[in-house]
């Protein structure tokens, strides 16, 4: 998920998107699977095992922070490492009237 919005926010890599769509992945869509799961596997109550996790949202805020700002170094460094890619609607926006989505 961060590689594939990563991708569209090429080749122009902006901070504020990029730590919105590394969050999105890599906190919000761990715990929207980890703290069920984790509570399903262990019978916790789905609050105790989200209080508990929240004991970690410090740490993994920090890793969004650092990992944002060496892609930006990464990126600056070797332009066109990703492809830039269009995001999905603008890709449609762009196709004339009656032309198939092949």
């Amino acid at each position: 998920m961060i590689g594939w919005c990563t991708a569209r926010l090429l080749p122009r890599y902006r901070v504020l998107p990029a730590l919105g769509a590394t969050a999105l992945g890599g906190i919000v869509a761990v715990y929207l699977v980890g703290v069920p799961v984790f509570a399903a596997i262990t019978a916790t109550p789905i609050g105790a095992a989200l209080a508990g996790s929240a004991l970690f949202l410090p740490g993994d805020i920090l890793k969004v922070v650092v990992t944002v700002l060496v892609a930006k170094g990464v990126h600056r460094a070797w332009p066109g490492l990703i492809e830039p890619q269009p995001w999905p609607w603008a890709r449609a926006a762009a196709r004339p009237a009656g032309a198939s989505a092949e």
